[in-house]
């Protein structure tokens, strides 16, 4: 059986390794303020490739919108993974907004 934990430690080894899966298996990967920038331009439909992984403060959301589209304008979909759950619940109201 599986167990969940509420270990900080742990979770963000787990966030960790999922993020560096991830940048291992996009086409690149790069270092951004606000975190991680992944791209595959042979896969731009595959969203999980093609995302921005916010690893600390967002900042405004008006900003990180301007982020995504500046890096993410020729793909249909933008996403990002906000791996902090407060700074994600504060960022929720303004990507509803949105319609994200």
């Amino acid at each position: 059986m599986t167990t969940t934990t509420t270990d900080r430690r742990d979770f963000q080894r787990a966030l960790d390794m999922e993020r560096g899966q991830l940048a291992a298996a996009a086409q690149r990967a790069e270092r951004h303020p606000l975190g991680l920038l992944l791209f595959d331009d042979e896969r731009p439909r595959v969203w999980v490739h093609n995302q921005l992984h916010v690893t600390g403060p967002a900042g405004d959301i008006d900003d990180l919108v301007r982020v995504l589209d500046e890096h993410y304008g020729h793909l249909p979909h933008r996403r990002v993974l906000v791996e902090d759950e407060v700074e994600g619940e504060r960022l929720a109201d303004g990507f509803r907004d949105r319609g994200w």
